[in-house]
C-alpha cells in the first residue's frame, strides 16, 4: 500500500473488547518500561525517602509549581506566582479535589495523569478508524512520542489530551452535545480548548451541515473562556488580566512569523553564549514538523484536523520565541494519527518509528528526571 489518502473514514459505534484491552495495555506497558528506566536512573536517589513520594516528587517541577501554587493559594500569588493568571485552573482544580482525600498536588497530578491516559489510549484506538490505521499502532504512536513523558507528570497535557481526544470521538459519532460538554472541559484546562472548539465547528459544517442548528453545544468552549477571564477580572481589576501574564512574563506577545522564527533562530547561537542550544534546535525543527503535518492533513482533506493543528502552530509561530512546541505537538492527536496510518501500511515505517522513538523517549525520560527543561 502507498502513503496515500485514506479512503474510509468511519469510527466504530463501539470498540471490541479485545481491543479495549489491547490499547489500555500497550499504553501502560510504556508507561512501565518509562517508569522503570526512571527508578533506576533515579534509585540512590529515592532511597533517601519515601520511594512513591520521592518518585512522584521528579516529575513535580517547573510548569507543575504553577499549579500547585493556585490548588494551594489561588490566583493571587507573591513574588513570580503573582503571574499564575497565565494558567487555566482546570489542573489545579483537579489537585484541590484530591486534596479532599488527603493527597498532596504531586500524587493527585500523578494520578489524573495515569488516569488520562487509561482514558486516551482507547480513544485513539477508536479514531484509528477514521485515519484507516490499525489501532495498536495509534496507540503506540502516541505513547511512544518523543516527549510523552510529559503524559505522565502532574501537569495539564495528560488530562487536556484525554479530553479532547473525547470531545473528537463525540464529534465524529455525531453527538455534538457530548462533544461540546468534553471540549468545554479540554478549555477549561488550557486555552488551547479554543481550537479544538473551531476545528469541531468545521469538522461538523464539513459533515452533517445540513444539521448545523445541532451544533451549538461545540461554543460552550467560548463561554468558558468568557467566564474564566470574567472571574480574573473580580480578582485583578482587568480584562487582559491573562494576556498581561503570557507577554509579561512567558514572552507570548503577538509578533508575525518572521520576526518569531529570526528571535527563536538567534537563540540557538546566543541562549548559552559559545555554545549551540539543541532546545531551540529542536523548538525549530517542531515548528517545521507542525507546518508539514497541517499541509499532509490538507492535501487528504481532513479540513477539521488540519484547522486545529494549523491553528496551534500558528499561535505558536506568533509569540516572541518559539517555546514549549513539542509539548504542543504531543497532545495535537490529529498528528499521530497520521503517523499510525504510515506505521499502518509500511512495516518499514513502523521499524523506524518504534526504534527512533524509544531511543528518543528513553532520553527524554532520563533528562526529564533529573528536572532538566527538556521543551
Amino acid at each position: 500500500m502507498r502513503l496515500s489518502m485514506p479512503v474510509e473514514r468511519s469510527v466504530l459505534a463501539s470498540l471490541p473488547r479485545a481491543t479495549l484491552v489491547e490499547a489500555v495495555g500497550l499504553w501502560y506497558l510504556v508507561r512501565a518500561a518509562i517508569f522503570i528506566l526512571i527508578l533506576v536512573i533515579q534509585y540512590r536517589t529515592l532511597g533517601q525517602g519515601g520511594l512513591f513520594t520521592g518518585f512522584v516528587d521528579l516529575f513535580a517541577f517547573q510548569e507543575f509549581d504553577w499549579y500547585a501554587s493556585i490548588a494551594q493559594s489561588g490566583y493571587v500569588g507573591e513574588g513570580i506566582f503573582q503571574w499564575n493568571t497565565a494558567y487555566f485552573p482546570g489542573t489545579a482544580l483537579l489537585m484541590r479535589l484530591g486534596a479532599v482525600f488527603g493527597a498532596s498536588p504531586a500524587i493527585a497530578g500523578f494520578i489524573i495523569a495515569l488516569i488520562s491516559g487509561m482514558l486516551a489510549a482507547p480513544a485513539m484506538a477508536v479514531l484509528a478508524g477514521r485515519f484507516q490505521a490499525v489501532p495498536k499502532w495509534a496507540v503506540l504512536a502516541l505513547a511512544l512520542a518523543p516527549v510523552s513523558i510529559f503524559l505522565s507528570a502532574p501537569w495539564s497535557e495528560g488530562p487536556f489530551l484525554a479530553l479532547s481526544l473525547y470531545a473528537w470521538v463525540a464529534a465524529v459519532r455525531c453527538r455534538w452535545l457530548s462533544a461540546g460538554i468534553f471540549a468545554a472541559a479540554a478549555t477549561l484546562i488550557r486555552v488551547n480548548g479554543l481550537f479544538l472548539m473551531i476545528a469541531l465547528v468545521v469538522l461538523l459544517l464539513t459533515t452533517q451541515r445540513h444539521r448545523w442548528r445541532e451544533g451549538w453545544p461545540l461554543l460552550l468552549p467560548a463561554g468558558v473562556v468568557a467566564v474564566h477571564f470574567t472571574y480574573l477580572r473580580s480578582i485583578t481589576g482587568s480584562w487582559t488580566a491573562w494576556r498581561d501574564a503570557m507577554s509579561e512574563n512567558f514572552g507570548r506577545s503577538f509578533v508575525d512569523p518572521i520576526t518569531s522564527f529570526s528571535n527563536s533562530w538567534s537563540l540557538i547561537f546566543t541562549y548559552i553564549p559559545g555554545t549551540i542550544s539543541s532546545r531551540f534546535v529542536i523548538e525549530i525543527a517542531t515548528a517545521l514538523a507542525m507546518v508539514s503535518f497541517t499541509i499532509i492533513l490538507v492535501l487528504w482533506r481532513y479540513w477539521a484536523e488540519a484547522i486545529y493543528v494549523g491553528l496551534t502552530a500558528f499561535s505558536l509561530m506568533t509569540a516572541d520565541l518559539y517555546q514549549a512546541l513539542p509539548r504542543s505537538l504531543l497532545v495535537l492527536f490529529p498528528v499521530w494519527l497520521v503517523v499510525a496510518r504510515w506505521m499502518t501500511v509500511r512495516r518499514s515505517i513502523r521499524i523506524v518509528y518504534i526504534a527512533a522513538a524509544i531511543s528518543a523517549l528513553a532520553f527524554t525520560s532520563y533528562a526529564f528526571s533529573n528536572q532538566q527543561w527538556i521543551s
